[in-house]
């Protein structure tokens, strides 16, 4: 009696290793599938949070009647606790923003943001690790908008958002665009294009 259990309990066991073995089989095509799909919903994510933080700029603009800028940074806990810790980044390596924005009230477009002077609005966090989000030279530092709601730049102003340096078709990246009257908008950039913002 005991040889027959120890029969079923090795067949059981073997039965559970085969089984595994072709589930493991049809998972490992699923793998990259997935991969992609987490890093489409991170480019869609951080390009949403990002017309967001502008639509907030406009919003505040329009309601307090004075500029607001949204600066690039490079956004930690100790700026997310303690907003004298926040600070715009200005200069090299220019239009990268996929380390955190913020959004904060100031005199004009040119300043960076003083936390004894400006309202700190809003605080984006840095992006998903892999994604990028670049500005054109326009925007270079910053965003800034006018008490009007419209842009402190006489043109559209173009970022993009992406996982990578190109646009392929498993994981599309986005444009940002914000038109002169600061409105924004997003689209899909082609696969095969390079994740450069117009200017």
């Amino acid at each position: 009696m005991a040889r027959f259990r120890s029969l079923v309990s090795n067949y059981q066991a073997i039965a559970w290793l085969v089984a595994f073995a072709v589930l493991f089989v049809f998972l490992i095509p699923a793998v990259p599938a997935l991969e992609h799909a987490i890093q489409r919903n991170a480019v869609v994510q951080e390009a949403n949070r990002l017309v967001t933080a502008i639509q907030l700029a406009r919003t505040q603009a329009l309601r307090t009647g004075s500029t607001v800028n949204l600066c690039r940074s490079l956004v930690t806990d100790a700026c997310d606790s303690d907003p004298a810790q926040c600070r715009c980044l200005d200069g090299t390596p220019s239009r990268q923003y996929e380390h955190g924005w913020l959004v904060y009230t100031a005199p004009d477009s040119s300043g960076d943001f003083l936390p004894e002077r400006d309202e700190l609005l809003s605080v984006g966090p840095p992006a998903r690790a892999g994604v990028m989000v670049r500005g054109n030279a326009r925007v270079a530092d910053r965003l800034s908008v006018r008490r009007d709601g419209s842009l402190d730049h006489l043109a559209t102003v173009n970022m993009v958002v992406c996982a990578g340096d190109e646009s392929t078709a498993d994981v599309p990246g986005r444009t940002v665009s914000v038109q002169v009257s600061g409105k924004p908008q997003i689209s899909a950039i082609p696969p095969g294009t390079y994740c450069l913002p117009t200017e």
